[in-house]
């Protein structure tokens, strides 16, 4: 009787620590310490045959807005170093898929003219709730630039002659020769050599 007074304490005890849900592992939304990453992209490879993302043209002045946590949708506030330009950008999409895995991310619409220079995000929002970003997140978004080369036909080991123009776009949105820039052409071939123009 004593033994079997003991088991049912044991069992009971059991139960009671199992039916009280544990904390330990509990998130925080939104979480300080959520690492938001500033032009992200979808996977390695998009980045490597894309342009720039913090590169503007007329036609491309967003930004896409990631981060490693899970809270969702997740609002950031986007502002200049010295506080001014303050907005509000949302992370409000998910994309789930083969090969491409689960993400959420958001694009931020900067304006063309004078969206250009130094950005930090600051706070992370969600029901009300704001904090700030233990590791506030530093970029900054330039004016793109347009390479044309052209290349005459010319016999190895010289090579061809390859001339050409740097251009960018002014915050008219117009192109602009790009002074004092240097260009490197590169063969994908391992062993090939390398020159350099200067624009």
């Amino acid at each position: 009787m004593r033994n079997t007074a003991v088991l049912l304490t044991t069992l009971s005890l059991g139960a009671a620590l199992l039916g009280v849900p544990s904390t330990a592992h509990a998130e925080t939304c939104p979480d300080p310490a959520d690492q938001i990453i500033a032009g992200w992209y979808l996977n390695e490879e998009m980045r490597l045959r894309d342009t720039d993302p913090f590169a503007f043209s007329p036609g491309q002045a967003n930004l896409a807005f990631s981060h490693t946590g899970y809270c969702f949708p997740l609002t950031l506030t986007v502002e200049r170093p010295d506080g001014s330009d303050r907005h509000l950008t949302v992370i409000d999409t998910i994309a789930d898929g083969a090969g491409i895995g689960y993400h959420q991310f958001g694009w931020d619409r900067f304006d063309y003219a004078s969206g250009t220079g130094p950005w930090r995000v600051t706070k992370a929002a969600r029901d009300g709730v704001t904090v700030d970003l233990t590791t506030p997140v530093d970029f900054r978004t330039t004016r793109a630039s347009v390479v044309t080369l052209a290349a005459t036909p010319g016999a190895l080991p010289s090579g061809p002659r390859v001339t050409g123009a740097v251009l960018y776009w002014t915050y008219k949105g117009v192109l602009a020769p790009s002074p004092g820039r240097t260009v490197w052409i590169a063969s994908p071939t391992p062993g090939s050599t390398r020159s350099s123009a200067e624009h």
